[in-house]
């Protein structure tokens, strides 16, 4: 599925803080908050913060998960 590029990296920096080593937790969380915090800056709707971001992505974010996840499975049977 094709998405806006802007999208596409805050739903890869949620799906890199929750899939990361816990030594690379803080960094990976940074990271997230700094795109979920551009895109609230450069939104139009006022008073949004960055738990009704997520909230609001939560249903792309469940698909990016699962292609993900489908695409690492194919990669791995590839490999076999």
């Amino acid at each position: 599925m094709s998405r806006n590029p802007e999208l596409e990296a805050v739903l890869q920096a949620k799906f890199d803080l929750d899939t990361c080593s816990r030594d690379q937790r803080d960094l990976c969380l940074k990271h997230f908050h700094e795109l979920l915090d551009r895109a609230i800056e450069r939104g139009t709707v006022p008073g949004l913060t960055r738990q009704h971001l997520e909230e609001f992505l939560r249903d792309a974010y469940r698909e990016f998960r699962r292609a993900k996840r489908l695409e690492e499975r194919a990669r791995l049977s590839r490999i076999r």
